[in-house]
């Protein structure tokens, strides 16, 4: 009987381990995802260097998110205009950084990114 219960506990957890969130099953999402959080919440805090480093590669990243195919479940005219706003919101931060625009500038078009990203995910009903 031990045996039957900790094979059930091994499937369980396997279960759990194997589980995908939602993010996960867009992958070109999720990974610009970790890019926008590493970038966005330094910039709270005033710490502005991440995204100076990293716009161009989050700018790639969002251009990747329309030049690869919406998953099936995700995809819909909503979710691929949404997908465009965060596409030119990303490039004008990129833009910002680039003519080395004032860390206040930088750090508002980012709040559009980030914000524009959460409704990307509302949008797509993908949790976090």
């Amino acid at each position: 009987m031990k045996k039957l219960f900790a094979f059930f506990v091994f499937l369980a957890l396997l279960n759990i381990a194997n589980a995908q969130t939602p993010l996960a099953k867009w992958p070109e999402l999720n990974n610009f995802h970790e890019l926008i959080d590493g970038t966005y919440h330094p910039s709270i805090k005033g710490q502005m260097q991440p995204i100076k480093e990293k716009s161009g590669e989050m700018y790639k990243k969002a251009r990747l998110l329309t030049k690869h195919k919406i998953p099936a479940q995700f995809d819909n005219a909503e979710v691929r205009k949404a997908t465009e706003k965060l596409v030119t919101l990303c490039k004008n931060v990129n833009d910002l950084v680039v003519k080395k625009a004032s860390d206040q500038e930088i750090k508002n078009e980012l709040s559009k990114a980030h914000s524009a990203f959460h409704e990307l995910l509302d949008i797509a009903k993908i949790e976090e």
